[in-house]
This record gives structure tokens, C-alpha cells and sequence, in this order.
């Protein structure tokens, strides 16, 4: 095929900058629409009937939140996910976030304080949910307490005048046939402590349960799987209603390309790219409120897709077949040991490429060394995201720098023995942030165990440890043959 003119590389690779803008983080803002994709697997995350939704950290949880909240973008949900019931939820907000808004849901500094005083999880909870429902109506007594405390004593000591309060409201959507939909997000930014954050979440999946069964009152959590891997927080009754029944954020392959293309076609790139699919033999793009939509081809037919990206990237990484074919190398090094890509991250190493890509030249918009560059660039971000939310698995990794796996477990446990890491971890208890080890009273082995349920490790069949790229890489561990490691 004709390859590329200079000035239409070089304007998707520009195309590429636009639409992954370099630090910033989608949580908390709403995403514009152009740029929302819609994987219908995702149909199900979105419905008002799912209450809790799980997903990795980057898989688009508050992305979700924020988009569900606006009236323009549950419209373009419910065009594009018609399975997903959400034309009938008429009024959504916010039970929890990212950004503190005390005037919406209380923030971490007041969730302590409840918890402090005594209140409960599920009545914290259901005071928030109170508030954004009934609790704003003129004749509600709920609307004369000033504050969150106020509100909470009041729901606590009148539990009748509360189960009224809301059968009445819920009567009134259903009337209408209206959803009040209140969305929790983010929850691992409710507490520091563990123990606080077992309560809250506990409580929460209370009440995802207690409004499972109302038709015009819906709660809905997207929360962590980790977070849920406690026995603590699923220890009350019914619990499995919830959890059994979660709804999987996840992407494939083709969704997360199809979230590359809907990003790249809509930006100052898109001509250009819109023309190169046209050499792969996708013709019919159309568009809608001055969005450009995907061709149905290019979401689901995975041939055309490899054709479209190796029209960008060429057709191998490295100067030969051996080194693997670039539409389907790129998940495979971002994948975790549970075999689930990012799409932070996917879309992080593709800006990365793009801008390395300047660099080399060339006659792609995408050079293989710069994808090489990007993996590494993803796997900085993925390794600075699981060092936030878990302290201890820095103090794992340190020992392990310039290891090259896989090895037996034995190589990591004399590492780790050397290094002292249990001795270093017991005494980050209590003074750092985040979840602590949850099977550290077994030792070197149980903290193993820690790291193949947070799939940053996994055991081959012979017994190996093995570290998916999208972590080895940041952490400086060694692979024969593989992306080197960032030193």
C-alpha cells in the first residue's frame, strides 16, 4: 500500500497527543463525549438493576460515575446501550467521589468522625441516600439538620418515620416510572485506615442491598476487586445477593482499539486517520452531532482492526515476524497476571509511542521501538497507581530489582529474607495509609500469596513465579529476551 505523506503522520501523530492528554486524570471530570466509547459489555455495568460493579483500578469506573451524572451523556449511553435501562433514570447523583463535595456526601474527614461517634456504616450510608431522595422535599424533617452528624442522628433514632419516608418516595418514581439512581465511586478515598475503609465498605454493600429491591429508588458502587477479597466485609446476611451478582469492568482487545479509534477520529488527527482507514478498506464513517462514529466493522472484526492499526504501526515489532505482531503485542505486555488491561494504560502507551515516534521518523505514525517505549512509560503509571493503594508492595519489590524471572519462589523468598521485608512491613502498620497484607501472619509465603491475588504475580505450572510486564518493567525486574526494565 502507498505509505504515508510526512504531513499526515505527522498529523496523527499530533492526532494521538490530543487524545490522551499527557497527566491528567479522567476521575472526577466527565469525559467529553466525543471521546466516549461505549463497549456493550459495558451495557450491564451501566444498567440501574446492577448495583455493584467491579473493575481494576483505570478500567473506567469513574468515568462511568461522572458520565452517568449528565443528562447529555446518559442520553448518548441510552442511544448507544439500549439493554442497559438507563433512559429511565431521570435524576442521578452522587452518593461518594473522588473530589470531596461535603455538600453532596460527606468526605473522609467526616466519615471518621461518624464512625467515631458511633454511628453505623449502613446508617452513614443511608442518610446520604435520604438526603439526595426524600430529604430534600419541603415538608421533610430531615431538611432542618445542618449538618451530616444532624442528619445521621436523625435517621438513627427515627428508623419508622425513615422506612415511610422513602416507601413514599419510591411511590412517587414509581408513578412516573422514574429512577433516582445515587452513585458510589472511589471508595478506597473513605478512609485511610483499613480497618475504617472494612466498615464503610461493609455498610455500603448493606445498602446496595436493602435498595436491590425498590424500583424507583437504585444504589450503585463501582468498587475495586481487591477490595472485596476480605471476609469481614461480605460477613452479613444475604451479602452473596451483592457480590454474586457484580457486574465485571472489563475490556478486550477489540474495545480497547475501538476506544483508541473513537478518541483518534475525533480530534484534529481524525482526517488523516479516517483516510488510512479507508486504504485498510473501512469506508463508511458516519457522523452524529459532530461526533464521528465508528464503523461497526472496526469495533467488532478483529482482522480489520490489526489491518487499521498495522497501517499506523507497520506490520512487526522489530524488523522481522519473530518479534511479534504490534496489534496484538501491545495488550499482551499491559495485561496483569488476571490476563486485564487498563485502558489508562493502553491509551498512556500509545501517547508514549506517538511522542517517541517523532523521534525515530519513519514512514508509520507508530514506530515499534516507540511502542517498546510506551509499555515502559504504562508500566511507570500502573507501578506509581498499586504503590498508592498498596504501601507494602514497594517493600516487596525493592529486593527484587534486576531479578529476572520467572524463578522459583525460592530465589524471591532469600531475597526477601535478606532484604527483611516482613520485619519492614510490620512496622508500616498502623502509621501508613492504605490496605495492609492481608495474609502477613503466614509469612514470606501468605505475602506471596498477597501478590498473586492482587494478580501482580502468577504461578506457572511448574510452580514458577512469573510477573506480567505491565509491573516488571517499573519495578526493574529482568526478562530474557522481553521490554527491558526501567533501571
Amino acid at each position: 500500500m502507498k505509505p504515508l505523506s510526512p504531513t499526515a503522520i505527522e498529523e496523527i501523530r499530533s492526532g494521538i497527543c490530543d487524545a490522551v492528554p499527557k497527566g491528567t486524570s479522567e476521575h472526577g471530570g466527565t469525559l467529553e463525549r466525543k471521546f466516549l466509547y461505549l463497549p456493550p459489555r459495558h451495557s450491564q455495568a451501566l444498567s440501574p438493576d446492577n448495583p455493584l460493579v467491579v473493575g481494576i483500578r483505570g478500567a473506567g469506573k469513574s468515568v462511568w460515575w461522572a458520565a452517568l451524572q449528565s443528562p447529555k451523556h446518559r442520553d448518548l449511553i441510552a442511544r448507544a446501550l439500549p439493554k442497559s435501562d438507563i433512559s429511565r433514570a431521570s435524576l442521578v447523583t452522587p452518593g461518594f467521589g473522588e473530589t470531596e463535595q461535603p455538600e453532596l456526601y460527606p468526605d473522609k474527614r467526616t466519615l471518621r468522625a461518624l464512625l467515631k461517634q458511633g454511628y453505623s456504616a449502613v446508617n452513614i450510608w443511608r442518610t446520604v441516600v435520604a438526603y439526595h431522595t426524600w430529604g430534600k422535599l419541603a415538608d421533610s424533617s430531615l431538611k432542618t439538620c445542618g449538618s451530616w452528624a444532624e442528619r445521621t442522628q436523625w435517621i438513627e433514632e427515627h428508623p419508622e418515620q425513615t422506612a415511610k419516608a422513602f416507601a413514599g418516595y419510591e411511590k412517587l418514581q414509581r408513578s412516573t416510572r422514574n429512577i433516582h439512581l445515587i452513585l458510589f465511586d472511589a471508595i478506597d478515598r473513605t478512609a485511610d485506615a483499613w480497618e475504617d475503609l472494612r466498615h464503610l465498605l461493609r455498610g455500603l454493600l448493606q445498602l446496595l442491598l436493602e435498595f436491590r429491591s425498590f424500583q424507583g429508588i437504585r444504589a450503585k458502587a463501582f468498587v475495586r476487586p481487591d477490595m472485596l477479597d476480605d471476609s469481614a466485609v461480605v460477613s452479613f446476611r444475604d451479602a452473596s445477593k451483592i457480590t454474586a451478582n457484580s457486574v465485571e469492568l472489563r475490556w478486550d482487545r477489540a474495545d480497547l482499539y475501538s476506544l483508541f479509534w473513537q478518541r483518534l477520529a475525533n480530534t484534529k488527527g481524525g482526517q488523516e486517520f479516517r483516510k488510512l482507514c479507508k486504504i485498510a478498506g473501512v469506508e463508511q464513517w458516519a457522523q452524529v452531532e459532530e461526533t464521528w462514529q465508528i464503523p461497526k466493522v472496526l469495533q467488532v472484526n478483529e482482522d480489520v482492526q490489526r489491518n487499521v492499526f498495522h497501517e499506523l504501526a507497520g506490520q512487526w515489532m522489530g524488523t522481522d515476524r519473530r518479534r511479534g505482531f504490534p496489534y496484538t503485542w501491545l495488550p499482551s505486555h499491559l495485561a496483569d497476571a488476571a490476563d486485564q488491561v487498563s485502558p489508562r494504560s493502553f491509551l498512556a502507551a500509545l501517547r508514549t509511542a506517538a511522542e517517541q515516534s517523532n523521534v525515530r521518523g519513519g514512514n508509520k505514525a507508530l514506530h515499534y521501538e516507540a511502542i517498546k517505549k510506551g509499555v515502559q512509560a504504562a508500566s511507570t503509571i500502573r507501578v506509581e497507581e498499586v504503590s498508592e493503594d498498596f504501601y507494602w508492595v514497594p517493600t516487596l519489590m525493592e529486593p527484587l530489582r534486576a531479578l529476572v524471572i520467572p524463578c522459583s519462589f525460592d530465589e524471591i523468598r532469600d531475597r526477601w529474607q535478606k532484604g527483611q521485608v516482613e520485619t519492614a512491613i510490620r512496622k508500616q502498620l498502623g502509621t501508613a495509609n492504605g490496605l495492609s497484607p492481608k495474609r502477613l501472619d503466614l509469612g514470606l509465603e501468605g505475602l506471596c500469596q498477597d501478590m498473586l491475588s492482587l494478580a501482580l504475580f502468577s504461578e506457572m505450572r511448574d510452580r514458577r513465579i512469573n510477573m506480567p510486564d505491565v509491573y516488571r518493567v517499573g519495578f526493574g525486574l529482568g526478562r530474557r529476551g522481553g521490554v527491558k526494565p526501567i533501571s
